[in-house]
């Protein structure tokens, strides 16, 4: 299901968001602000590149697998980007030879916003670390999961099922698909991540 939501999520792609990207991959956030670290719904994006930062081997295969396009805000895509130019959080370095290999690959802004992020302490306990990031990755991709249905919902109510019966129902069974899995992100979202913190965000963050 996350091979389907990578493969409508390229099909969106338009001009505008090309041009951005070219400016992610300059290494800078294009002129974009900081983003404020209080906004909910750029909240699980924020948290996502702290435990990249912070804890790449727990982050792991899930955050790389993330494409930059799940990062909304400019500055929050270009730091995603760097930290996979840099080798992704399967690197196999850490600590201060880590933050320095992302680094390399941003403006002196976004390196400030890296040290700015390391610097923030998860708002959990070190033993539960490891599920609360679970719980932020699977949010942050249950949004990104969540655009890509918009999408499909406004696609197939363009079209005719009685004129494209075959396109009209491979389209509906790829909704259908990425519903369940999008509950199913919800659901680990919710459970791995500590209450207080994802579950109001989790639906003031919805889209």
């Amino acid at each position: 299901m996350r091979e389907e939501a990578q493969r409508h999520s390229n099909a969106q792609a338009t001009d505008r968001a090309d041009q951005s990207d070219r400016r992610v991959r300059s290494g800078g956030s294009g002129g974009a602000a900081v983003p404020d670290p209080r906004d909910p719904s750029l909240w699980p994006e924020r948290e996502a590149l702290k435990a990249a930062l912070q804890y790449p081997a727990i982050a792991g295969t899930v955050f790389d697998s993330l494409p930059d396009e799940t990062f909304t805000h400019p500055t929050y895509r270009a730091l995603h980007h760097a930290i996979t130019t840099a080798g992704g959080t399967g690197a196999s370095i850490s600590g201060a030879q880590w933050i320095s290999a992302v680094q390399q690959h941003l403006d002196d802004e976004l390196a400030s916003l890296v040290s700015a992020l390391i610097a923030e302490a998860m708002p959990v306990d070190d033993d539960a670390v490891p599920r609360y990031i679970g719980g932020v990755l699977a949010r942050l991709q249950e949004v990104w999961v969540g655009r890509q249905i918009a999408d499909l919902k406004s696609r197939l109510q363009r079209m005719s099922p009685s004129e494209n019966p075959t396109d009209y129902h491979a389209l509906f069974g790829d909704l259908v698909a990425l519903e369940e899995y999008r509950r199913s992100l919800l659901s680990k979202a919710v459970g791995d991540a500590r209450g207080d913190v994802l579950s109001g965000l989790a639906i003031r963050g919805s889209v």
